[in-house]
């Protein structure tokens, strides 16, 4: 039987949306969902997962310039889009550690804009890494690394240093692919 891959871990949008795309889909549920720790891994092994199904968001990006779009064209010899469908992500949250001033940032490429306007409208220039998934940001930030942070509320507790600046409700156009 074939199975749904995509972005892991289970604290990821990406494994909530295959969830509730098999709940919603009656030919998606009983297939397992593999999950991995970021799109390229998927991308880079198509040929091994003939058959499959690969779920990604339409926001998928790197920080590098990988992209949906570009992903779209450059595999459309591998891929089939089977299904389209949207959903709500968890919510999101920007994150201060007030105990840093050093102008550092984390986020998930996807979420990019959401950092760009804080620097805007906070008219303050931040050094940004990127983690492959939203619940890695999270971890970078929580363990003291950076200053400022974007990734997905689930379990974030505030503390006297580590403070909630905004929270977003965004929703997510996803993508199923069988993989040919």
């Amino acid at each position: 039987m074939a199975v749904i891959h995509t972005l892991g871990p289970k604290a990821t949008d990406s494994y909530r949306a295959a969830k509730q795309m098999q709940d919603e889909d009656p030919a998606y549920q009983g297939q397992a969902i593999i999950l991995h720790d970021n799109f390229e891994e998927v991308y880079q092994h198509l040929a091994d997962f003939r058959g499959d199904f690969f779920l990604v968001p339409t926001a998928y990006q790197t920080g590098d310039g990988a992209s949906w779009t570009r992903n779209n064209y450059r595999y459309l010899d591998q891929l089939t889009i089977a299904k389209v469908f949207h959903a709500k992500t968890l919510p999101m949250l920007l994150t201060e550690n007030t105990s840093l001033a050093d102008h550092t940032a984390i986020t998930h490429a996807a979420t990019i804009e959401l950092l760009h306007q804080f620097m805007n409208h906070s008219n303050q220039e931040l050094t940004i890494d990127y983690a492959p998934s939203k619940p890695l940001v999270q971890a970078a930030f929580e363990s003291g690394q950076y200053q400022y942070a974007i990734f997905s509320k689930q379990d974030f507790q505030p503390t006297d240093t580590l403070k909630i600046i905004r929270e977003y409700h965004p929703e997510m156009v996803w993508c199923l692919y069988q993989i040919k």
